[in-house]
């Protein structure tokens, strides 16, 4: 599964299944459903015959069947949260695009909707509205605005301005990559700017994910110069020449920034300081996941080269090494072997996998765990490790498992036949979903019908 990321929501091809003939006494119509499709056990908080959108803070956006009718090709969305139970049907087709902390969402149908958890719209942010008043943009025109991150109160977007409309991935000449933030209570733009850009699309920003819920902070990139903007007021709290992709990570206010091949600095995004710094051979930052947001459940942290992995402790604002190496291309563990994955270490014997607290040496438990399972360090990092392993090549499906760090007790103790559409919320909810054809057929009517199974997972 590496290089495949819960942002880009790919397709995937699914297989056609051995089929078994089910006979149903429903207007003599005969339903034909495919028994070799995906299935997955464990603390399952929600199974859907759709496709689901996992939010942050247990919210979900799950695609149903309207009025419960499965033998239908009518579909509607309801935006449910699984912890406290509160949800709201916003209709068949809402193009949503973002699932907001509060439960409302963004759409993005010609421009971005902002919308309350009833699904009603707030306001509607038109392309032209990003750029107005920024020098440089007379004459160009506006293209279609991508969102580059949300926090509780502000949403950014990003649109390329060029002679001609165009995607931010154009990478057309002379096209400004412009940036802007909109209060999500009213649509009112609170601050724009030009990013200095050109539209290079995700040269120069990774979309946010919608399971990290709000956040502070932007990273985006001009060439191999870094910036980090605050989302909710437009300021730049930090710049960095000389910076490629991966070298900045971001978490409540810090930014871990590396320096060459050998440092690495923890800065307070408030002042610009850096507060501290380590340096090693090869070093490197841990991936947070897929976007350069690390969630608040997780540990800003430094890898060097295969050696050892270096946690920041806020505390004492001092890098602290961690006495195993990080997780190698593969990302599996050998039998016998330590790796060190956010602030635990994971130790391997046989199928037995045992974490252990990095920073107080406690040994939180064991979990049996296949040998030939990988770490999916794409995953936002944080309390849930998503393992896998490759069953079917050619039509791109899974074995997986998902474990509580904080416990070492599975939430998902087996899933098959899935594919890479998985996600994760790192406060302790993953989803997994797989699907088949579904072959219906009668007197009347006949026809294959690919159905989305999917399952959201979760701790207690």
């Amino acid at each position: 599964m590496a290089g495949e990321s819960s942002a880009s929501r790919t397709s995937w091809r699914a297989r056609l299944g051995t089929a078994l003939l089910v006979v149903l006494a429903i207007g003599a119509v005969p339903l034909y459903r495919a028994v070799t499709g995906p299935s997955a056990d464990g603390a399952v908080l929600l199974h859907e015959a759709h496709r689901v959108e996992l939010g942050p803070n247990g919210w979900v956006a799950a695609q149903q069947d309207a009025n419960g009718w499965f033998w239908g090709d009518d579909t509607e969305v309801v935006l449910r949260n699984l912890a406290t139970g509160a949800e709201t049907n916003i209709g068949g087709a809402p193009s949503l695009e973002h699932i907001l902390p509060t439960g409302g969402y963004l759409s993005d149908v010609g421009g971005i909707g902002i919308h309350e958890p009833s699904g009603e719209e707030v306001a509607f942010i038109d392309p032209p509205m990003i750029g107005e008043g920024v020098e440089g943009l007379e004459g160009l025109q506006a293209g279609f605005p991508e969102i580059a991150g949300v926090s509780d109160e502000v949403v950014a977007v990003l649109v390329c301005y060029s002679p001609e409309m165009e995607l931010l991935s154009s990478e057309v000449e002379g096209g400004h990559a412009v940036m802007a933030g909109f209060r999500l209570s009213d649509g009112g733009r609170v601050w724009a700017r030009d990013t200095g850009a050109g539209c290079a699309g995700q040269a120069m920003y990774r979309p946010p994910v919608s399971e990290l819920g709000a956040l502070e902070h932007v990273v985006t990139y001009a060439g191999d110069r870094a910036a980090v903007t605050r989302l909710d007021d437009g300021a730049v709290a930090a710049t960095w020449e000389d910076t490629p992709r991966d070298s900045v990570v971001v978490q409540d206010g810090l930014a871990l920034h590396r320096i060459g091949d050998s440092r690495v600095e923890a800065v307070d995004l408030a002042t610009g300081d850096a507060v501290a710094a380590t340096e090693c051979a090869d070093a490197g930052l841990m991936s947070p996941g897929p976007v350069p947001n690390l969630s608040p459940e997780a540990v800003l942290a430094v890898e060097c080269g295969d050696q050892e992995v270096r946690l920041y402790d806020r505390d004492t604002q001092a890098f602290t090494p961690v006495p195993a190496p990080p997780l190698g291309e593969d990302r599996t563990i050998p039998d016998g072997e330590s790796r060190a994955y956010d602030r635990y270490i994971l130790h391997r014997t046989g199928e037995t996998l045992t974490i252990t607290d990095a920073l107080s040496g406690e040994e939180i438990g064991s979990v049996a765990v296949p040998e030939e399972m990988a770490i999916q360090n794409n995953a936002p990092r944080g309390r849930v490790l998503l393992l896998y392993v490759l069953t079917d090549e050619d039509d791109v499906e899974y074995r997986m498992m998902a474990v509580d760090l904080r416990t070492a007790e599975p939430i998902l103790t087996e899933a098959k036949g899935v594919g890479p559409d998985w996600q994760v919320d790192p406060t302790g909810y993953a989803l997994v979903s797989g699907s088949d054809f579904y072959r219906r057929g009668g007197r009347s009517s006949s026809g294959t019908v690919h159905r989305v199974e999917s399952w959201v997972v979760g701790v207690e």
